[in-house]
């Protein structure tokens, strides 16, 4: 019986500490600058109404957390601003008029005129954890996972894309190698 429960608490510790880096902050890294004034750690995100980074306040609906290494966004990347309007369909928090609230859930965006998918976001607590994008013709067009990791290494993450016909294009990941960010080429 001791063996049993000594062999669950191993399990349990194990299970909590892959999630544990991409779901909890310590609140002693938010919004931190290194000596030289640069952006380190995570960061409060504000997002519009389409998930779109937005500087104003006045403007955001949503806060997720981004992560900084020397002032540089590591992740999650930012969605360009040329998307538009879409129509957002959340299986997860939505935000009542006036209060920003922090995502956590699936969220798809549609184009403005709800024909077809155009992004899916999956989002813990805050933690992006994948994001994939779509064609018109509802084939995926890129895919990138944070819950699969080169080497069990902090926010690197599986970067795939497809071309339109379906077919693989580009599989690789996204990782810190001798303090730089670089691709490397996943196995298949």
């Amino acid at each position: 019986m001791v063996k049993h429960i000594f062999i669950l608490g191993i399990l349990l510790c194990y299970l909590a500490s892959i999630g544990q880096s991409y779901t909890s902050l310590s609140i002693d890294t938010l919004n931190k600058c290194d000596k030289k004034g640069k952006r380190i750690g995570f960061w409060i995100e504000f997002v519009d109404k389409n998930l779109i980074q937005t500087k104003k306040q006045k403007k955001a609906v949503y806060f997720r957390y981004s992560y900084y290494e020397n002032d540089k966004k590591i992740f999650p990347p930012s969605a360009p601003p040329s998307r538009g309007k879409c129509i957002l369909k959340i299986n997860g928090n939505n935000a009542q008029k006036g209060e920003i609230i922090l995502l956590d859930g699936v969220y798809l965006l549609y184009n403005k005129n709800s024909k077809f998918l155009i992004e899916r976001d999956s989002i813990v607590k805050g933690i992006v954890w994948n994001i994939k994008t779509y064609y018109k013709n509802g084939q995926i067009n890129e895919v990138i996972d944070y819950t699969k990791r080169y080497l069990k290494q902090s926010f690197s993450c599986l970067f795939i894309t497809y071309k339109k016909n379906g077919n693989l294009e580009f599989n690789y990941y996204y990782t810190k190698i001798n303090n730089k960010w670089k691709f490397i080429k996943k196995d298949l």
